[in-house]
This record gives structure tokens, sequence and C-alpha cells, in this order.
């Protein structure tokens, strides 16, 4: 669902009442707004009914090394991806 407002008509209540409205059957409450910018960039904003806790730094770097070594092990994957089906087909 797309609304145009003006940025000065979303408060705090206008979020409220729009997650009322439209997740009034879900437990958490959230939606996610779309802001164009005048230059057209778009940027998203997700909104819980709930505040949530940032991540210690500690757990920002443990999860930042953890995406970086899944991206590196996917990417390893792909680019042998032939070789290792070629190896799985000889093994059998």
């Amino acid at each position: 669902m797309y609304l145009y407002l003006a940025t000065a008509d979303i408060t705090p209540e206008w979020i409220e009442q729009v997650q009322n409205i439209l997740c009034k059957d879900k437990e958490i409450k959230g939606v996610t707004l779309a802001i164009k910018e005048q230059d057209s960039s778009i940027v998203y904003y997700q909104i819980k009914q709930a505040l949530v806790t940032p991540d210690s730094p500690e757990t920002a770097k443990r999860r930042k090394i953890h995406e970086d070594r899944h991206r590196c092990l996917e990417g390893e994957l792909r680019r042998r991806r032939q070789e290792l089906f070629n190896q799985a087909q000889e093994s059998s």
C-alpha cells in the first residue's frame, strides 16, 4: 500500500494508528516506511511496535565476521560448482 504524505504528517501517534489498523491480528506490529527524497532517492525505515535494543559492538563484530565467511564460502562454492559436480560424479 502506498500513501503519499508530507513527512510532517508522520508522527509517532500516526504510526501507532497505522500499525493498529494494518497489523491488528499480529502479535508484533510493524510497518515499513519508504520515504522518497527530492533527489528521488528512497530511504526505508522498518518500524516495530516495541523498541529493539541495538547489538553490542562485540555482537555486531561477530555477526559481520560470520556474514563475511558465509559470503566467501558461497562465492567459492559458486566458482567451483562444476569441479565439485564432476568430482561427485566420478566418485559414484
